[in-house]
């Protein structure tokens, strides 16, 4: 993250084999562009392709996203069934 210096939180959608996958995620501000379609590439570090940008959120610095991860992970772990 640090060489980047915005991020803007995004709702993302792309097609599955059953209808739309959609999540909520932190990307580069230079990517944060309505109707763009971008790769991502998750802590496994395996690339899922074809993110649509859908809506497009706050922006922070990416010492401000970075210092939240724990968070987030927390929230995750303690969400997720």
């Amino acid at each position: 993250m640090p060489r980047h210096k915005t991020y803007t939180q995004c709702k993302l959608s792309r097609p599955t084999d059953v209808g739309r996958e959609i999540m909520v995620s932190w990307i580069q501000s230079d990517l944060a562009k309505k109707g763009l379609v971008i790769d991502l590439r998750p802590d496994n570090g395996d690339w899922t392709r074809g993110w649509r940008v859908d809506e497009i959120g706050s922006t922070k610095s990416g010492e401000q996203v970075e210092a939240a991860v724990p968070d987030y992970r927390h929230q995750r772990k303690m969400s997720d069934v």
